[in-house]
């Protein structure tokens, strides 16, 4: 026969044994939980950064009125056609959804025209991107995601684009047309 102790031991190490699995599912949900907030958070530092190249491209392409793009990365960091120091893009910026350097996009002329992610993770977000980025929407891969960078065009506004801006078409350049 047994005494009123076992039966309580035995209770004791069932909920023990319960508690353990419940911290464990939980342990898991939070788990998920803050990667996927580690994951917006590198989305948004990805588009934060492709931003800066777009812009840096823009810079480099419309300096002194040449209408230029540059044929490396680093001349967007220090301008090769100036004697002196003149930076486009502050720094060399990683993909932060990867960690590695951003691919450059180019021309079949070598030229650099935008950046995309190496990535082949497949994003969180789908929709509501900032203007001039709303083609990202439905993309399954943040490889996809490429921030080119779209000379304006005088006198093109429509709803929802920003002056200047206009849809990317590829060309046998790579670059849109006027």
């Amino acid at each position: 026969m047994r005494s009123g102790k076992g039966r309580r031991e035995g209770f004791t190490l069932v909920f023990v044994l319960m508690l353990v699995v419940l911290l464990g599912i939980f342990s898991v949900a939070g788990i998920r939980s803050y990667t996927k907030a580690s994951q917006r958070e590198a989305e948004e530092e990805l588009l934060f950064r492709g931003r800066q190249y777009i812009d840096a491209i823009g810079r480099y392409h419309r300096f002194q009125g040449r209408m230029q793009y540059p044929t490396s990365m680093e001349a967007l960091l220090k301008d090769p056609r100036t004697p002196a120091t003149l930076r486009h893009l502050r720094m060399p910026y990683d993909d932060p959804v990867s960690g590695l350097p951003f691919d450059p996009i180019k021309t079949r002329e070598g030229w650099i025209i935008g950046v995309r992610s190496p990535s082949e993770r497949k994003p969180v977000k789908d929709a509501d991107f900032p203007p001039g980025l709303e083609v990202f929407a439905g993309k399954v891969m943040y490889k996809e995601w490429e921030f080119v960078y779209r000379p304006p065009v005088p006198g093109r506004v429509g709803p929802g684009r920003l002056p200047g801006a206009r849809p990317f078409q590829r060309h046998e350049t790579g670059i849109p047309p006027p």
